[in-house]
């Protein structure tokens, strides 16, 4: 069995390079690269052609990084401020949307202020901008895209499973639980989507009829 790395965290707010002198020659091969954040990180999410990397946490951002042009100086694209804690990624399948969630505080998107806080934002990925948001009772923990991308799904501490139209921007169909959901996923042809959580079930709902 071979030896683990040992990986140091990193001090500074640019990256800790392992295993180079950091010259300007070496950096392209550089094999660890750390960039440090103010408060742990609750996910990471690569979009899907590897360009970008999304991580969000309890700093109450989504960072988007530069992941096309890695080196020692942090290759920040955006970052997305919010007054809830980021607690799930997700992008569309040909990356121009990013869906998060999460919960905690006074949600800094807020469609009307005598209702209740919104833990859901789409943003366009395209401009930078918001696409979409949505009121939640509770926390939401898990969010995920369909594989054609025309409709996402999010659940958490309100123990209920929505499921959104992207086109649409509108909840198309919820399912109730008894207890919190803590991650869900699509089948890949989309005809299902499962979900699981504090009930110790695992839930599998036929989606043929929205999708």
């Amino acid at each position: 069995m071979s030896k683990a790395t040992q990986i140091m965290p990193a001090t500074r707010a640019t990256a800790r390079a392992q295993n180079t002198n950091k010259t300007k020659q070496e950096e392209s091969s550089l094999s660890i690269l750390q960039y440090r954040h103010d408060s742990p990180i609750n996910k990471v999410c690569w979009n899907h052609d590897s360009s970008k990397l999304a991580v969000g946490g309890h700093d109450r951002c989504v960072t988007i990084y530069n992941t096309r042009s890695l080196s020692i100086q942090k290759p920040v694209l955006h970052i997305f401020k919010h007054d809830f804690v980021v607690l799930d990624l997700a992008w569309s399948k040909d990356s121009t949307l990013l869906a998060v969630c999460g919960g905690g505080g006074k949600g800094k998107h807020v469609v009307n202020e005598d209702k209740t806080n919104t833990f859901v934002v789409v943003y366009d990925m395209t401009k930078y901008a918001i696409y979409q948001q949505f009121e939640c009772a509770a926390w939401i923990t898990t969010i995920s895209f369909s594989h054609n991308s025309k409709f996402f799904a999010a659940a958490g501490f309100d123990k209920t499973l929505t499921i959104y139209s992207v086109a649409e921007r509108r909840i198309i169909k919820e399912y109730s639980f008894q207890s919190t959901i803590k991650t869900l996923g699509w089948s890949k042809d989309d005809k299902y989507i499962s979900c699981g959580g504090a009930d110790c079930c695992v839930t599998i709902i036929k989606t043929n009829k929205l999708v």
